[in-house]
C-alpha cells in the first residue's frame, strides 16, 4: 500500500509540479542602504524606504533606485535566474514560463553605501 501511494505521489508530483507551487509567483527581497531612510524606487513606483522587505512578484521588475535628499541616487538591475523546479513538469513548465514563476531574483537583498553629493 505504501508503495502505491508513494508511486501516486510522484506521479502527481511529476506531472503537475512547479514552480508556482512550489515557491509561488512571489519573492520575499530585502533592501537597505548606508545611510538609512533612502528612498527605494522600483521600475519608478515608490515603495517605501530602506530598510525595506518587499514581496514582489517574479520576473516583472527591472530597475531599483536609491533616492536620499543630499546623495547621488544608484541605481541598481534586479537580475533573475531560471528556477529549475520548473522542470518537473512538462504542462506547469509553460505556466511558469507565462506567470513569471520560472524565475527567481538573485540577489534576494540589496545593500547600497549612497555617497553625498
Amino acid at each position: 500500500m505504501k508503495k502505491i501511494l508513494l508511486i501516486l505521489l510522484s506521479f502527481t508530483i511529476l506531472s503537475f509540479g512547479s514552480a508556482t507551487i512550489f515557491s509561488g509567483k512571489t519573492q520575499v527581497l530585502v533592501f537597505d542602504s548606508n545611510p538609512q531612510g533612502a528612498s527605494v524606487l522600483i521600475d519608478g513606483l515608490k515603495k517605501g524606504v530602506t530598510p525595506l522587505t518587499l514581496s514582489l512578484e517574479k520576473n516583472k521588475y527591472k530597475i531599483i533606485k536609491f533616492v536620499k535628499d543630499n546623495y547621488i541616487d544608484r541605481v541598481v538591475l534586479l537580475d533573475t535566474n531560471f528556477n529549475f523546479i520548473t522542470l518537473l513538469g512538462s504542462y506547469s513548465s509553460t505556466t511558469d514560463l507565462v506567470n513569471g514563476a520560472a524565475w527567481t531574483y538573485a540577489p534576494g537583498s540589496y545593500y547600497v553605501e549612497l555617497k553625498k553629493k
